[in-house]
């Protein structure tokens, strides 16, 4: 190889250098990337990715990228103020790139109380219904504070354990009274035949289920199923039936 094409070599691979030097240099000083990743989605489309993305590009504009932080914890904070936000990161990648990182709140019930309609997190914060958007979790009313969540997630979950409740619950009633000094909650179902089911407090709920199930069994074979509007369970050891 003459020294002629060897010096042409090195003088391109030079101004090559040169190129993606300057190039990266105005990379890094240009401005930033966004991208929205959710890392937990609720399936109901809460969070409009979009627009957090244009929030984030907003905040950093006239920022050059590689003059962004690590971190952007104010902007993390704002994010997760959304009722539909369980946690956001809003970071820098070591391409320049920031992205944003969501944890959609995951609705567990519907609260329909006299004083509003939610729906209540499994962090337990309360997400505000919206118009057209239909979420298939139950419906609870009645007397619920945050006290009662935790009986009320009891309740939920072992209805959904059984065949016949997980399928015919249409919603979850909750009363609350005073037992020696504190607040306690009795919890009814009602049902898609019709039948109100009452559970009284949130105890011995297997019990109660295997009770109403040996009943319904008897009502159902004796076709007598629609002559009685209320079973109760409240007391455990035996069961109170009212016809309509």
């Amino acid at each position: 190889m003459s020294k002629r094409t060897v010096y042409l070599i090195f003088s391109l691979a030079v101004a090559a250098f040169v190129v993606f030097a300057v190039l990266m240099e105005h990379a890094g000083s240009g401005p930033a990337r966004v991208r929205v990743e959710s890392k937990q989605e609720s399936g109901y489309g809460f969070v409009d990715r979009e627009a957090v993305r244009k929030y984030v590009e907003e905040k950093l504009e006239g920022v050059p990228s590689d003059s962004v932080p690590g971190r952007l914890l104010p902007l993390e904070q704002h994010i997760a103020r959304s009722p539909y936000v369980e946690r956001a990161m809003v970071y820098r990648r070591p391409s320049g790139e920031v992205r944003v990182d969501l944890w959609e709140e995951q609705p567990s019930f519907r609260l329909v109380t006299d004083t509003g309609n939610y729906y209540v997190s499994r962090k337990d914060r309360l997400m505000p219904v919206q118009a057209g958007v239909g979420v298939d979790v139950p419906w609870v009313s009645g007397q619920v504070d945050r006290e009662a969540f935790p009986k009320v997630r009891e309740v939920i979950a072992r209805v959904e354990q059984d065949d016949f409740f997980s399928a015919q619950t249409v919603g979850i009633r909750v009363s609350r009274r005073q037992k020696s000094g504190k607040a306690v909650y009795d919890f009814a179902l009602d049902t898609r035949v019709g039948l109100q089911v009452v559970l009284g407090e949130a105890d011995e709920l297997d019990l109660k289920f295997e009770n109403f199930g040996i009943i319904y069994a008897y009502l159902f074979s004796a076709g007598k199923t629609d002559a009685y509007k209320v079973v109760n369970l409240e007391f455990g050891n035996y069961v109170i039936c009212k016809k309509k």
